[in-house]
């Protein structure tokens, strides 16, 4: 590949993504768009900006998840090493791409060698990172919702952490090429961060640009589309409406059990109230007449709703905000044709590079506006309480299961709500007993009063 200077002034940079090997000069006019006043002050303020927001607003996420205790939850826990690699952006990359684009002119390096190698690496590795993470957060939230019996004995938090290490190891791995491929290099005593490809053979800067875009950009947001549109096909199509599931251990050395709660919208049958649902081990199914435990179901419905918009908005954010710098690299790499530094296309790769490190600032803000929780922790830190007065930390899970899957457990099942027929009434200490996986399994309602 040929390497272009962009202006008869510039060097070959990092930021064009270009390799030194054979560059041949482009006739363009004198001097660059980026290096007049009136658009490089702007621009300087724009990242100083962008690198405030992304250190203050992820360093304020972590102390509220690490301080406050209602936040600390397995979503919370991604999100915190969410939070970290996006600080990682603000301390090695914002401010050293600002004075690598337009902090001086011609485009020189004046931070020395290691600067330039850890600059390139991190500007790579973080974006990976942060889209592996959210595939996290989407798998976690998938087996949770879809399969909440597998849900409390896989997601532990031993398996969480182990997710974790695997993303971080495997994203350093696949971006530790730039690392040893970026040089500083010299021209008639200026300094260039760059890369220089000689002597690795078969591996092109094309390729690796190309491969990351499909690896760790076009892949993941397939597989988070998927589990989300699962997740929102079951939690907004579903009939049956999330109540409770509990987890309880036996203080005398007995087994785990769980009590799953739950109810079934009847508007087929014309009622105005609610029917709580119990299902017992062979499948067939009762149920009792109850309207006191509606609005309780519906605010553990609408929580879970509120967590998955979140979670949406993050993914959708991030890939928005990524996709500009990913597109301009694959154009500079797969085209032929030359772009001048002194026409108003320059300005095209500092605005990617403002979207791309924007992405890691963006969700503290959409904690702040998304998430009631988030914003009663901060309340609650700002007034010197950790929330540790408050209900502590309960295994209780909401879930949806009337979906007719082989993967469902039969005990958890609802096929037909309309063919069950009203029992006698029930009891206090209601309920079957299953033994589910190790664990032993108590499905039961509350039960009201027969006057």
């Amino acid at each position: 590949m040929n390497t272009t200077f962009l202006n008869s002034t510039h060097l070959p940079s990092i930021g064009d993504d270009a390799e030194v090997a054979d560059y041949e000069a482009v006739d363009c006019e004198e001097g660059s768009l980026l290096d007049q006043e009136h658009i490089r002050t702007p621009i300087i303020a724009m990242y100083i900006i962008v690198f405030a927001i992304v250190l203050c607003g992820n360093a304020f996420t972590i102390i509220v998840i690490c301080i406050h205790r209602s936040m600390r939850t397995a979503t919370n826990f991604f999100l915190a090493n969410l939070a970290f690699a996006d600080m990682l952006v603000a301390f090695f990359c914002i401010l050293q791409n600002m004075f690598h684009i337009v902090g001086l002119k011609n485009g020189q390096w004046p931070l020395g060698e290691t600067v330039c190698k850890l600059y390139v690496l991190f500007l790579h590795l973080i974006p990976c990172t942060s889209i592996g993470i959210l595939v996290c957060v989407s798998l976690e939230k998938y087996i949770a919702v879809l399969h909440p019996l597998m849900a409390l004995k896989l997601l532990t938090n031993k398996l969480r952490v182990i997710m974790m290490i695997i993303t971080w190891v495997s994203s350093i791995a696949f971006n530790l090429p730039y690392y040893f491929t970026t040089v500083e290099k010299r021209f008639f005593g200026a300094a260039a961060c760059t890369r220089d490809m000689t002597g690795y053979g078969w591996l092109s800067m094309r390729d690796m640009i190309t491969a990351s875009f499909v690896v760790w950009f076009c892949m993941p947001l397939a597989t988070i589309g998927f589990l989300y549109t699962r997740i929102g096909l079951v939690l907004w199509q579903s009939g049956l409406k999330p109540l409770e599931i509990r987890y309880s251990s036996d203080s005398y050395g007995g087994p785990p059990t769980l009590t799953i709660n739950y109810e079934v919208d009847e508007s087929n049958n014309n009622s105005d109230g609610r029917t709580l649902m119990r299902a017992n081990s062979n499948g067939v199914g009762s149920k009792i007449y109850d309207d006191t435990h509606m609005s309780t179901s519906s605010e553990m419905f609408e929580s879970r709703k509120k967590i998955i918009r979140l979670l949406i908005a993050i993914v959708c954010s991030f890939a928005l905000l990524t996709l500009p710098h990913h597109a301009r690299l694959l154009y500079t790499m797969w085209t032929d044709s030359f772009m001048c530094n002194s026409t108003p296309v320059a300005l095209l790769q500092p605005l990617s590079y403002l979207a791309l490190f924007m992405s890691s600032g963006v969700n503290p803000i959409l904690y702040a506006f998304m998430s009631q929780r988030f914003r009663e922790a901060v309340r609650d830190i700002i007034k010197c309480r950790t929330g540790a007065n408050r209900r502590k930390h309960t295994r209780t899970r909401t879930f949806v299961s009337d979906l007719p899957e082989a993967s469902r457990s039969p005990s958890l099942l609802v096929r037909d709500p309309t063919h069950y027929v009203p029992p006698p009434p029930a009891t206090t200490d209601g309920g079957n007993m299953l033994s589910v996986n190790g664990y032993s399994l108590r499905v039961s309602v509350p039960t009201r009063s027969s006057s």
